[in-house]
């Protein structure tokens, strides 16, 4: 491993360690969760996107489902059981909607995947299991040893480790013959269907795996915040992710963590002024894709280059 990244992980390592015992502010320690949350999710759309150039605008429905089955779950199977229950039913739902829907491509592709999370929210609005706009409270917080995980710091702590895992495994199958062979379906598919890759499957599958981490941030949301409703899995949320890979880097897991952590932070500032959320999230869409199309981890590639 080169000696710049050996020094960038231990920089990182040292940073997600300290910044919950030098922060007391409980508004910080929840930004921070949910930048792990979104980090779960983005680090499967770095590989359906910037390895399989394959766009979602779904993935709402997913994390929606995941939590969904995970909050409903928990109560009579445990915290634990529910979210891998969540997780897994993510994925199977992801692969059965994957398999027919990626036989189409670009503007198709992007409107029927926008229309899936549509169709979502609003079974989440009608059916009654769901309890609709309601929503479900009480939800139980997962507890390790008989010691409750139901603090911002604490489940910061737990998000942290899941984020970490998640980000080295989806790491490992980008560098892998998995990542190769995602690449060279984003590149050219008929030369990877050449090379023998099975171009459905592949879809199918890469397609499947970022529905599943959506599922499984989706239940470390529903478990943290002990409440959800359909209101929180709107087609915005998804439009948000995107814009948290472009603007991180479409190519890079490192760029799914900057995104994740500078849009949590935008939606925090843009609380008081939520009317123009969508308006700045366009705007920042504008600049990234004329002037940093490689998103802010170009930028910190570039210094350091530069640095050298």
């Amino acid at each position: 491993m080169a000696p710049a990244r050996v020094t960038a992980l231990a920089l990182t390592a040292v940073a997600l360690v300290a910044f919950p015992l030098a922060v007391g502010s409980k508004v910080w320690l929840n930004l921070a969760v949910l930048s792990g949350i979104y980090l779960v999710l983005t680090a499967g759309l770095i590989l359906l996107f910037g390895y399989a150039q394959q766009w979602s605008f779904g993935h709402a429905g997913f994390f929606g489902f995941g939590a969904y089955v995970s909050a409903l779950s928990a109560p009579h199977a445990g915290v634990w059981t529910g979210m891998a229950a969540g997780t897994v039913a993510a994925w199977v739902l992801g692969y059965a909607i994957g398999r027919p829907i990626l036989r189409l491509k670009g503007l198709s592709l992007a409107l029927a995947t926008l229309a899936f999370g549509e169709i979502m929210h609003i079974l989440f609005t009608e059916l009654r299991i769901t309890k609709g706009a309601i929503g479900i409270s009480g939800i139980p917080s997962p507890s390790i040893g008989g010691i409750e995980i139901d603090t911002p710091r604490s489940y910061y702590w737990l998000v942290a480790t899941v984020a970490c895992a998640v980000l080295a495994f989806s790491h490992n199958i980008g560098r892998s013959h998995i990542g190769r062979a995602l690449r060279a379906l984003g590149g050219n598919e008929a030369a990877a269907k050449v090379v023998g890759i099975n171009i459905a499957e592949a879809k199918a599958q890469v397609f499947a795996y970022s529905a599943a981490l959506a599922g499984l941030a989706g239940a470390l949301y529903a478990h943290y915040f002990t409440f959800i409703s359909a209101d929180s899995f709107r087609s915005d949320f998804s439009i948000l992710m995107v814009v948290i890979i472009a603007v991180g880097g479409k190519d890079s897991f490192w760029g799914a963590a900057l995104g994740s952590i500078f849009l949590t932070v935008a939606m925090q500032v843009l609380r008081v002024q939520s009317q123009y959320a969508m308006l700045f999230y366009g705007l920042l869409l504008i600049v990234v894709f004329m002037y940093l199309p490689g998103g802010l981890v170009s930028l910190v590639r570039s210094a350091a280059v530069w640095r050298r």
